[in-house]
């Protein structure tokens, strides 16, 4: 805030304010700043990946798409490109694209193994009706996340208020989670 204040069209400051309000679940607010730290510089490829989260967490599935390819775009060799692939995954299993989806969370995780990705993978693999591929991706999602047991369990650890929690909720039932009621 205190950047901002100093210069209210720095897009730093700007996407770290809209950075914050994403993860308390104001996808709203996230998005103004998000399209202002846009608008002040728009070469700036994490200002589209924080307008893209910001979009498809409030349920903006194309647009997010368009954000996020916009910032790969910008920065195609990102060495932070495993973010921007799996915010790819978010735009595309929001549509239903589940084919493409896979493809994306697969290239997020080639570049970095990060335990909650293998989450995205299990559950697109379950709308795909992958069944023992589907399975595997989820025991090994599960294995990291032993106190997962309610579908409300996954809201608290997911992004607060997201559009897509319930999208990746009836994945991971397809995979064959069993969530306690």
């Amino acid at each position: 805030r205190k950047a901002e204040s100093l210069n209210p069209e720095n897009p730093l400051a700007l996407m770290s304010i809209a950075a914050a309000y994403f993860f308390r679940g104001d996808h709203p607010t996230a998005l103004d700043y998000a399209q202002r730290a846009v608008q002040f510089n728009p070469s700036n490829a994490f200002s589209f990946f924080w307008l893209s989260l910001a979009q498809l967490h409030s349920g903006d599935f194309q647009q997010g798409e368009e954000s996020i390819l916009k910032g790969i775009e910008l920065s195609p060799a990102d060495p932070n490109m495993n973010h921007f692939n799996a915010t790819h995954y978010f735009a595309l299993l929001g549509q239903g694209r589940y084919d493409e989806a896979l493809v994306a969370i697969d290239k997020a995780l080639r570049q970095h193994k990060a335990g909650l990705m293998l989450g995205f993978r299990a559950a697109v693999l379950g709308h795909l009706e992958r069944g023992p591929e589907a399975k595997t991706a989820l025991d090994r999602y599960l294995a990291l996340r032993p106190n997962l047991k309610t579908r409300d369990d996954y809201r608290r650890i997911f992004v607060p208020n997201s559009a897509l929690a319930d999208p990746i909720i009836e994945g991971l039932v397809k995979a064959g989670w069993e969530p306690d009621e």
